[in-house]
């Protein structure tokens, strides 16, 4: 059995790219952002890649266009279909969910729902941030769903996201143990705590000797700094830098970029893109390609 994927909001590949380590063929990709695209056809270059904004025509109509695209060796009915699609989640995450219109995410995830239902699917699996109104809205449509903690499937971050599913069972995921801080940084030796740029060297050496401890400034909030020691697993990689400081809070350098894709398990030099920001923001969007290796050998069985 062979499974064919695919990728809605794609962009660099991260899902992708680990259902190509699993044996999987990338048949379809589509992303809105041009930059992401061309990332994603260096690396899956035998892919249909749609360059388009996911909810503007009928589900029924692109449904159709993603099944036409297919290849022609896909045999409906022999072969696999595996859908996924990780809808932007910006509207909902733990930074902003408190001032911000969720409808926009729920819609979109609403719509989907009915793509995916309107195609001749085996399998399909749906990444979000774990959300109440996205659970409430999966359980009034009977999708069934469960938050995944990726570090207890190979990825270095304390990165939970809920899933929604149909056609394998993430309570069959295989467990495995992340890799080590240690072995993916390149930290420098006096290196302790590894936290993100929300907070600037000198604000985390304010905060060291005790200045203020959280809430307002100057009329500027200041939050306390979440701290990771490098022996430990990293939070969730973002698209903000992310700085070394010593045991004195002191800064002393700053995570480099081919760093970041190991701690979200991609190739080192998978993402080759010039300007820092979009490297940045392609990693940090996307799904670890460890944990989509996992899914796909789950759907496989």
């Amino acid at each position: 059995m062979t499974v064919y994927l695919i990728d809605l909001f794609c962009g660099a590949g991260g899902f992708s790219e680990g259902a190509r380590q699993a044996g999987a063929v990338v048949a379809v990709a589509v992303d809105c952002w041009d930059v992401a695209l061309d990332v994603h056809k260096k690396h899956h270059p035998g892919a249909v890649h749609m360059l388009r904004t996911i909810g503007d025509v009928p589900p029924e109509q692109f449904a159709q266009e993603l099944i036409t695209a297919l290849p022609e060796n896909y045999r409906e009915g022999i072969d696999w279909l595996h859908v996924h699609a990780s809808p932007p989640c910006q509207q909902v995450s733990k930074a902003r969910r408190n001032r911000c219109d969720v409808s926009d995410t729920i819609s979109l995830v609403r719509y989907v729902l009915d793509l995916i239902d309107c195609i001749s699917y085996n399998s399909f699996s749906i990444e979000e941030v774990d959300h109440h109104s996205i659970r409430e809205l999966y359980d009034s449509e009977g999708i069934p769903w469960a938050v995944i903690d990726m570090s207890k499937h190979g990825v270095p971050q304390t990165r939970k996201r809920l899933f929604a599913f149909d056609g394998w069972n993430p309570y069959k995921l295989k467990a495995s143990n992340p890799p080590k801080l240690t072995e993916l940084l390149v930290a420098p030796d006096t290196a302790v705590y590894v936290t993100s740029s929300s907070l600037c060297p000198g604000r985390m050496q304010g905060w060291a000797r005790g200045e203020y401890k959280g809430g307002y400034k100057r009329g500027f909030h200041i939050s306390k700094p979440k701290l990771v020691h490098t022996c430990k697993l990293f939070y969730t990689v973002t698209s903000a830098p992310f700085f070394y400081y010593d045991g004195d809070f002191s800064f002393i350098g700053g995570v480099g970029l081919e760093e970041l894709e190991q701690l979200q398990t991609f190739p080192i030099g998978y993402i080759t893109q010039n300007a820092t920001t979009h490297r940045r923001m392609l990693i940090a969007n996307a799904v670890p390609p460890k944990m989509a290796w996992h899914i796909i050998k789950t759907v496989k069985g």
